[in-house]
């Protein structure tokens, strides 16, 4: 990166190039600018969007940016005290805006919902510790996009940093609809691009991944609430929210438009369903009871390694426990904590099978083939072919497994015999 100072005579600016994998930026620059425009050298019509923050006072708090596969940081530069990073555009041709995949379109298969809503964990997990080293000025649905293909979640959010007057572009206003804020910002007008909040936002967006459907919008919502006013929006979402499966049964589920709650919370298993209760019950009283992101990754890890599929439909037992688990079929037990129960065509997301991961990966790697008693992984990649399973043994990284009947049952001991 090269600094070439020049005076304008209304502020003195520098011109900084910057050399990429794709070739050479420049952009201009003064010393009380947050953020800056660079463009391509032999293609101005190529732009990127450059944020600059002071460097956290400990340098090992600034992750590599190979730690954030889920936010659209594709360099990262050093300017004395500053830390410049340097954002890539969403390919649109790959990605779909978040909003429109899942709220226009109900018809969204179970397996694609589980991937869809641990993806979007894993892409807040990274925010959450992107934006607690720099603190953004907003935040919109609108930078939030989801993989056609993979249905894999990136964020652009460069976005949270460069428009810190988002009520003008209605962006906070489509939110605000949408019942996607804290219960704090409809009483109090608190800010709602807190970590709080965004912890908040991550909680509704997995619900309405898994059901289809509002959190709070229920029986008895439409009934006293046939119109979004400011004061039905404060009712349904504030302080008196009542969510649709808390147990007290206060809003039940509407028949017309949240059946599908019913359904699928009857399909999880209790030790899963927690979460929701504290972010939309408990956190009513108390805010930071809300569950951290990383927590809902281990949540959402859990919901898609258990996720069973027969004829009948589906569930996810509890495989700590043995609750709700078919005790006729075989359990695959990696030696990487993974347990998945080996039906016909389960998926398997390339994290399941690294021995150690610091980043969450769950792009489709491969199914679990169950046939006539036999085992095995057929990769989505043909050149790696079909890797057959016995009864034990390890993988071709060595990453260790056993086919067992009731891994409930299991002790580490066990393991030691």
């Amino acid at each position: 990166m090269q600094d070439n100072s020049q005076n304008y005579g209304i502020r003195e600016s520098t011109l900084l190039t910057f050399d990429l994998a794709d070739g050479s930026y420049d952009g201009k620059y003064h010393p009380e600018d947050t953020s800056i425009v660079i463009r391509k050298h032999d293609n101005p019509n190529r732009a990127l969007t450059v944020l600059i923050h002071n460097a956290p006072q400990d340098e090992t708090d600034a992750l590599p940016l190979g730690e954030y596969p889920h936010i659209t940081v594709m360099d990262r530069k050093r300017k004395d005290d500053q830390i410049l990073d340097i954002f890539e555009p969403i390919d649109r041709t790959v990605y779909a805006p978040l909003k429109d995949f899942l709220f226009e379109n109900r018809r969204i298969p179970m397996r694609v919902r589980l991937v869809l809503a641990l993806s979007l964990a894993a892409a807040f997990d990274e925010l959450e510790h992107y934006t607690q080293q720099f603190e953004p000025a907003s935040f919109s649905m609108d930078s939030i996009f989801v993989d056609l293909k993979n249905y894999t979640v990136r964020i652009s959010a460069e976005e949270f940093y460069s428009s810190a007057d988002d009520a003008l572009d209605g962006h906070l206003a489509e939110m605000k609809l949408r019942g996607m804020l804290s219960p704090e910002y409809y009483e109090e007008g608190l800010p709602y691009h807190t970590a709080e909040g965004r912890r908040h936002i991550l909680a509704v967006l997995i619900f309405r991944t898994l059901t289809a459907a509002d959190p709070f919008d229920g029986e008895t919502t439409l009934a006293q609430y046939p119109y979004l006013t400011e004061n039905a929006l404060r009712r349904i979402y504030g302080y008196e929210a009542a969510y649709v499966c808390d147990q007290a049964k206060q809003n039940p589920t509407n028949p017309y438009i949240g059946s599908n709650v019913q359904v699928v919370m009857r399909l999880i298993c209790d030790s899963l369903t927690t979460l929701f209760h504290r972010a939309f019950v408990s956190a009513l009283k108390d805010p930071a009871s809300r569950p951290t992101a990383k927590e809902w990754v281990e949540n959402q890890r859990k919901m898609i390694e258990w996720y069973s599929e027969s004829q009948q439909g589906f569930c996810i037992p509890d495989i700590m426990t043995g609750s709700m688990c078919d005790k006729t079929i075989g359990y695959l037990r990696l030696g990487n904590g993974v347990i998945l129960p080996m039906t016909n065509n389960h998926i398997i997301l390339r994290y399941m099978l690294e021995k150690e991961t610091s980043v969450m990966n769950e792009q489709y790697f491969a199914v679990l083939q169950v046939e006539q008693g036999k085992a095995a992984i057929k990769t989505m990649d043909a050149s790696r072919g079909v890797i057959q399973l016995g009864s034990r043994g390890a993988l071709s990284n060595g990453l260790e497994y056993e086919v067992c009947k009731e891994p409930w049952l299991f002790t580490p001991s066990d393991s030691e015999e």
